[in-house]
């Protein structure tokens, strides 16, 4: 069972009197601290106590936060306000051995409230074998198609039609022996027609009267 701690709830023990004003005003947030933790108003002595505390850092605000949180049974707040006077306060205090054993037993019994939970050991899950995959068909080979033959159409120019005569040049000159045939033919059959002259420079007659 927890020991009890003696609250260090006296406004002379928590600020000496004097005539500052933050100091008054620390010991009118003591004194009602005080008397609403005799209420049991615990939530109300806090909130007054932390007040107190905010004006003037004094060790005894620390305990009586401490003892306020333990009734709330705010064990881990206890704890806290309760390691922090252990911090604070001076080594010859008369509320260390008191305040260190209280604090030992607020740990054991949350430990013992709040078990730790135990990491569920999760299993691997069973190994499955692999699927059967069956082989699969062969795959019948297409023949492959001959690519087709590069034809290559040359398309030539059209030929130019030759005139006439150059189609036909052999004319030209067969016209022209005829036609020197002819001539010497009509001068010979000419000739010979002709009366002789005695001198060259005859005329012919026949055609005259």
């Amino acid at each position: 069972m927890l020991c009890t701690l003696l609250l260090g709830v006296s406004a002379a023990e928590a600020t000496p009197r004097s005539n500052d004003p933050i100091e008054r005003a620390a010991r009118s947030h003591a004194e009602l601290g005080t008397g609403l933790y005799k209420m049991g108003q615990y939530e109300q002595a806090v909130a007054e106590w932390t007040a107190g505390f905010a004006l003037i850092p004094k060790p005894l605000f620390l305990l009586n936060l401490g003892q306020a949180y333990r009734r709330l049974g705010k064990r881990d707040q206890a704890v806290e306000m309760f390691t922090r006077f252990l911090d604070v306060a001076p080594a010859d205090d008369p509320d260390r051995a008191g305040t260190t054993v209280l604090v030992a037993e607020l740990r054991a019994e949350i430990d013992r409230l709040n078990p730790p939970r135990a990491t569920p050991t999760r299993r691997p899950p069973p190994l499955e074998a692999p699927p059967v995959v069956a082989p699969a068909p062969p795959v019948a080979q297409t023949p492959s198609t001959p690519a087709p033959a590069l034809v290559i159409t040359v398309t030539r120019p059209p030929l130019k039609r030759q005139s006439f005569i150059r189609r036909h040049w052999w004319i030209v000159p067969v016209t022209t022996l005829a036609a020197a045939g002819v001539a010497v033919g009509l001068g010979l059959g000419l000739t010979a027609g002709a009366p002789a002259c005695a001198k060259p420079s005859c005329y012919d007659l026949t055609g005259t009267q």
